[in-house]
């Protein structure tokens, strides 16, 4: 008998659930053995445990399933993959299982062991079935015969990568090039204690890489950074800064002192706030930007929606923000907690996939 694809996803992903299953032991370990990345042992394990609590709900899988399947109809893709954050691949990977695609995925030198030995366990779960058809390989292997191709990274890799996939006979328009985003914050004043550290979460998990971390936040022209500090503070004694982090914010914090422009920062340092214009900084360095009426953020956001992500704000205003910005924002607290079927740069799996069936 065929394996249930959602069945087995949700099995092996309850099995990985457990802090102690020998198979996550040794990918994490080998993981935290490596020096090309700025994973802490506290990040990679809630990378691992939310991506494992949300695949291990048949329903979730079942869900995504019927809208996916057969898309993939047996063709190749190939998805090239960043590896800034712990098993940020998984995605891609459980949509092309879903639609029923062969895979052929590369794996970043940052994380070379997690989606690996996942995938590993996956397959031989599935006993060698026709249901899948997945395997890491090279760039170029990757790109060898693919019908389809999903690319993460930034703006230069991306332009690298398009003209290595149409060397290799792959029409631009069967590209899903994801090139550099980000995300920011909303603050309106009246955020809870627990909103705001849900809000340190959006900023400071995974030391703020990847394109749903909040790199910006507004904050109301009146409002002190005092009670965003302590969150801050609070969120970093569960989360603590990687070395490389606080190495590279002490000179951050040095140039901006040079500068006499306004920041505070926490221990360590385990984060910068600098008070300036609405720009992006490096990893664990939130931007502060106060604002007069919340027009002059809808107005900043519409400006910039080509290069944003997402949008945080408390629960209470999302819909007034999504009507302000024209565009559905988010809860503060979820930038790494995203539904499985989460949709970057605004395109849903399935979209691309159908318009290429």
């Amino acid at each position: 008998m065929t394996p249930d694809v959602c069945e087995v996803l949700s099995a092996c992903a309850r099995e990985w659930v457990d802090v102690d299953h020998p198979v996550r032991v040794a990918a994490v370990e080998a993981t935290l053995d490596l020096d090309t990345h700025r994973f802490t042992e506290e990040a990679v394990a809630f990378a691992i445990n939310r991506s494992m609590d949300t695949l291990r709900d048949v329903d979730v899988l079942r869900s995504w399933c019927r809208q996916l399947k057969g898309l993939g109809n047996g063709r190749r893709l190939a998805v090239l993959n960043p590896g800034h954050i712990p098993l940020v691949e998984l995605q891609d990977l459980v949509a092309a299982v879903l639609a029923g695609f062969t895979w052929r995925g590369t794996v970043s030198s940052r994380s070379p062991w997690l989606l690996p030995s996942f995938l590993d366990e996956l397959l031989h779960t599935f006993g060698g079935s026709s249901c899948m058809d997945a395997a890491v390989a090279s760039v170029e292997d990757v790109l060898q015969e693919a019908d389809l191709l999903i690319a993460s990274g930034s703006d230069e890799t991306m332009d690298i990568i398009s003209g290595k996939a149409a060397d290799a006979g792959i029409p631009r328009e069967r590209c899903w090039l994801r090139g550099h985003r980000f995300s920011v914050a909303v603050l309106d004043g009246a955020e809870s204690s627990d909103e705001l550290v849900a809000a340190s979460e959006d900023m400071l998990l995974h030391e703020g890489l990847g394109c749903r971390s909040a790199a910006i936040v507004f904050v109301p022209e009146d409002q002190s950074p005092d009670a965003l500090l302590e969150a801050l503070a609070v969120f970093r004694g569960t989360f603590p800064v990687h070395p490389k982090t606080s190495g590279a914010l002490v000179m951050q914090k040095g140039f901006l002192a040079a500068l006499d422009q306004p920041h505070a920062w926490g221990d360590g340092p385990s984060f910068l706030l600098s008070c300036g214009e609405a720009e992006e900084q490096g990893p664990g360095h939130i931007r502060w930007v106060p604002y007069g009426h919340p027009e002059e953020v809808s107005s900043w956001i519409s400006g910039h929606r080509e290069r944003l992500q997402s949008v945080y704000v408390r629960e209470e205003r999302l819909d007034t923000w999504s009507e302000r910005c024209g565009m559905q924002v988010e809860q503060l607290g979820s930038a790494q907690r995203p539904p499985l079927s989460w949709c970057p740069d605004g395109m849903s799996h399935k979209e691309f996939f159908q318009e290429h069936f």
